[in-house]
């Protein structure tokens, strides 16, 4: 693995037993890079083997083939070692009801040998410092997993692995999720992050792999995952938009107001959104291709046969 990578995977593979018989294949001959010192993305349809890949590099089921390296060592042989730099919530953290978030933390810092200094700062870096002498049985779900989070946290690791860390969070604890992956990363720690809100994933994630069924089907920073990907939607400025709407409506496009603007769909051809208005006499004032953004290109990625992604039941527990 190189140096600049925390966790890579090479023909990853991992197969179940199904609920009828026969084989189901979760994994199949996976391979992803996860670069150093970043908000890496792990995308992929609800059931396409995310779950599954995170419990395997952390020793929880073991691949049928392929190998794993994490922070530079083979795992799982390496894992005792490895995981002492290692934060990860991949299965739902099992909190002691009756204790307040600061005990249950300081609980687990005092098994891990770390100083009770440490829990008052992790309860900051979650937003939980002001319901830190609550009940933990009467939190949010949302406290819950900045709870959760924060426990991963407590080792300052400098590699955090977070499946589905948003869920149950309201917009200020997204964002306060959000602020501490790209703090971890600016003080050098790296993040593994597999979510299905992908305008989060967008908004947070420096790099993104996506599979599809096991399989991996792109990968890169971004920016080069979008680059150069039309949306097939163009913004045309006009000066009579309710006319212009309805004449390219006629046309076979779709096309609606947006704000000043009017957003055409279903453009393969920017220039004959041009000849349609031209040929009635209408003239643009404007026309801007629109960007293609990361739920589309997944979703063109992943095939038609794919929900929108959800959050991923757990694998390989059947």
């Amino acid at each position: 693995m190189g140096s600049d990578a925390v966790l890579e995977v090479t023909g990853l593979r991992k197969a179940f037993r199904g609920i009828r018989g026969g084989r189901r294949v979760a994994v199949d001959g996976l391979d992803m890079t996860v670069p150093a010192g970043v908000v890496h993305g792990f995308l992929g349809p609800n059931g396409s083997g995310k779950t599954t890949t995170l419990r395997i590099v952390l020793g929880l089921v073991r691949a049928d083939a392929g190998a794993a390296r994490m922070l530079g060592r083979p795992v799982p042989a390496a894992l005792p070692a490895v995981l002492r730099q290692v934060g990860a919530i991949v299965e739902q953290p099992q909190f002691f009801p009756a204790f307040s978030g600061r005990r249950n933390l300081r609980s687990l810092a005092g098994i891990a040998g770390l100083p009770p200094g440490r829990v008052e700062e992790v309860l900051e870096l979650v937003g939980l410092r002001d319901r830190a002498k609550d009940r933990y049985k009467t939190y949010s779900l949302g406290m819950k997993q900045r709870l959760a989070i924060g426990a991963a946290l407590l080792r300052s690791p400098r590699l955090l692995i977070l499946d589905e860390p948003m869920n149950g969070l309201d917009p200020a604890g997204i964002h306060e999720v959000r602020e501490t992956m790209r703090r971890l990363t600016r003080e050098g720690a790296s993040v593994l992050l597999s979510s299905h809100i992908l305008a989060e994933v967008e908004q947070v994630c420096d790099s993104v792999s996506i599979i599809s069924r096991g399989r991996h089907v792109r990968s890169g920073s971004v920016s080069e995952v979008l680059a150069g990907r039309p949306s097939g939607e163009v913004l045309i400025r006009i000066a009579a938009p309710e006319e212009g709407i309805q004449i390219l409506t006629e046309a076979g496009f779709g096309a609606r107001r947006d704000g000043t603007q009017v957003r055409v769909s279903g453009v393969t051809d920017p220039a004959l959104v041009t000849e349609r208005l031209a040929q009635r006499g209408h003239y643009l004032a404007e026309l801007t291709p629109v960007r293609a953004d990361l739920e589309s290109v997944f979703l063109e990625l992943t095939g038609p046969t794919e929900a929108r992604p959800e959050p991923e039941r757990k694998e390989g527990t059947q």
